[in-house]
């Protein structure tokens, strides 16, 4: 969300002010409109996702008077890893789903899988789709001859996740 104040109330009829951004990761209105008598008004800023930090420069005009604010979009990160069911017998699998914090940026994002227990398999790592949350896939576990606790892991870049899978025999 974003805002415009001006210096004293809006004249009869309102005051219009021009909006622009200088990025296509941040768009914003043409125009918003300070009510009659009032001061400031409010505007959507919406995102489009991102790989890396990017930042935005969101410029208002009114007459050949400029203010320029900067806004920082930032990429997702690692929410979650969930497992369904997160007990099950050797042999069986069980359902994995890693979330991001926002949208995957274009190109998509893929999230680097592990496992510390051999008896529970995941694939090296799983893609989140440009423009989804989240992401699943299985875990597949072999026959165990004494309980054992599996620690699933999801890592991006910096952030990581995990879920622990007990493996019954």
């Amino acid at each position: 969300m974003g805002s415009v104040t001006l210096t004293g109330p809006a004249p009869s009829g309102g005051m219009l002010v021009k909006l622009s951004s200088s990025s296509r990761s941040a768009v914003v209105p043409a125009t918003v409109r300070v009510a009659s008598g009032k001061t400031t008004a409010t505007f959507t800023v919406r995102t489009v996702a991102v790989a890396t930090n990017l930042t935005a420069t969101i410029t208002a005009a009114v007459a050949s008077t400029t203010q320029t604010a900067s806004l920082t979009v930032e990429p997702p990160t690692l929410k979650s890893l969930t497992l369904t069911p997160t007990s099950v017998k050797g042999g069986d699998w069980s359902l994995a789903k890693v979330t991001l914090t926002s949208a995957a940026p274009v190109g998509g994002l893929t999230i680097a899988l592990s496992s510390n227990v051999s008896g529970a398999t995941v694939p090296g790592s799983v893609k989140i789709a440009p423009g989804a949350t989240s992401a699943s896939f299985t875990v597949k576990t072999t026959a165990v001859t004494a309980t054992k606790t599996a620690t699933i892991s999801a890592t991006l870049q910096a952030a990581s996740a995990t879920a622990n899978l007990t493996i019954k025999p």
